[in-house]
């Protein structure tokens, strides 16, 4: 049995944290077939996907950006609970507030941002790293749920993530006809 293993946990406050880990106990629960009681000990910190208050995610969301009553096509680069980066061919500059829809579970969300920095990209579109204001508390909790699962799927769908999810599946069905006492 591999006593030693890659875990990752996972919550609002702080995103993605993992962890090398050992395997200190294994039995077998008897009130369900199939079910194990492990016990663990954390080794090595590996890493943690975010250090910030608001952790943003890099997405590509097409959304349509109202500049001074003039409706742009744009696109979110990245979002955190706080703020977004867009893409757009509209010229704005810093300081200014722009509204936008952005829909989350299916329920479209009108979010007003201030542009706090501007760029011109090579391909002469203009990026904008912006904060949300008048925010309510109801919205923000959307986001950071948007985020927060978007970063478990990011994760899910990583290379090591499926690498090792991989031993494990193969690492059960070797164990399946195994006797637990005996790991």
């Amino acid at each position: 049995m591999h006593t030693s293993f890659i875990l990752t946990l996972a919550n609002d406050a702080y995103g993605l944290i993992t962890y090398k880990a050992e395997v200190t106990g294994f039995k077998r629960d008897s009130l369900d077939r199939g079910m194990y009681d492990v016990t663990c000990k954390l080794m090595d910190y590996i890493e943690r996907v975010q250090r910030r208050d608001n952790f943003k995610i890099k997405v590509s969301i097409p959304i349509t950006a109202c500049f001074e009553d003039v409706d742009y096509a744009a696109e979110i680069k990245d979002i955190s609970a706080s703020g977004v980066k867009i893409d757009t061919e509209a010229l704005s500059e810093e300081g200014r507030v722009f509204d936008f829809m952005f829909e989350q579970e299916s329920i479209p969300m009108h979010i007003s941002a201030e542009i706090l920095r501007c760029s011109l990209k090579e391909n002469g579109l203009h990026e904008y790293g912006c904060r949300f204001i008048l925010m309510t508390e109801e919205k923000e909790a959307s986001i950071r749920r948007f985020v927060f699962r978007r970063q478990i799927t990011q994760a899910a769908n990583s290379q090591g993530f499926r690498r090792i999810g991989s031993q494990g599946q193969e690492h059960q069905e070797h164990q399946e006809d195994a006797d637990p006492d005996h790991l």
